[in-house]
């Protein structure tokens, strides 16, 4: 029951600090702020503290710019990681002392403050792919030419991997949302995922539907929610199995053939 409140509450937080800068005072989702001492922010000097908290140097995350959001500090960057750099971005309390990374976590113990719940994650995924043993969460807009580029390669991963594929509208095209809703209409994973590939092989098929209720949209919203929850910040975007953000050459680097 704790995990599943900390969940909500990190949800509804991720999901209201990125309009934060435009919204009125009065209609965050706080009464008020944490009785902490704000450092001043000053782009230079923050960014120097936060490269020498304990947890920004074990998760290998580099911060390049900041942004105060009035309650937290967005800060943007990219983790370093063998396989490559993901670009990213976390949520910081102004005294440097909680970081949120899609989950939470204290940043001298580097300990989390809570768990995403996994079951809930995995039941809203809108089709699975594969039978592999090792698990991966990934969101990918349908109208992406890069994400499109990573679907057909899947098949290479079916059997050594298992993807549970998530589909959010956040690159600039204007009939991502139709496409999603076009795939959703689909009954099957198996119908689903090959409406996905069609799609990225060409097919306009997608521009021919029209959605009959809105159920669909209470999905995409509900995917959404799962990919701030992640922090991700564009498409596509990999996370293993415990949350932790991929390159997408990981998968070449760990299954040559």
């Amino acid at each position: 029951m704790k995990n599943k409140v900390l969940l909500s509450i990190s949800l509804l937080l991720v999901a209201s600090l990125s309009a934060a800068q435009k919204a009125d005072a009065s209609k965050e989702p706080f009464t008020s702020a944490p009785a902490v001492n704000p450092i001043e922010h000053n782009q230079n000097n923050i960014i120097e503290s936060i490269k020498n908290l304990p947890l920004v140097k074990k998760q290998n995350f580099v911060p390049v710019e900041t942004i105060d959001t009035g309650m937290f500090i967005l800060v943007k960057g990219y983790f370093n990681t063998k396989e490559g750099y993901v670009s990213t971005s976390m949520y910081l309390s102004k005294d440097l002392k909680t970081a949120i990374f899609g989950r939470a976590f204290d940043t001298k113990t580097t300990q989390e403050l809570q768990t995403l719940d996994i079951k809930k994650i995995k039941h809203s995924a809108v089709y699975t792919y594969g039978t592999g043993k090792e698990i991966y969460y990934l969101f990918a807009d349908p109208l992406s030419p890069s994400c499109k580029e990573f679907e057909r390669e899947l098949i290479k991963y079916k059997d050594l991997a298992t993807f549970y594929i998530y589909l959010v509208p956040v690159n600039a095209h204007e009939k991502t949302p139709q496409a999603i809703e076009y795939i959703l209409s689909k009954q099957t994973g198996q119908e689903r995922h090959e409406a996905l590939i069609k799609i990225a092989n060409g097919s306009v098929e997608y521009t021919k539907y029209t959605a009959k209720n809105d159920i669909h949209k209470t999905i995409v919203a509900d995917q959404k929610s799962i990919f701030r929850a992640f922090g991700a910040q564009s498409t596509p975007s990999l996370f293993a199995q415990d949350g932790s953000p991929k390159s997408l050459s990981i998968l070449k680097l760990k299954h040559k053939s």
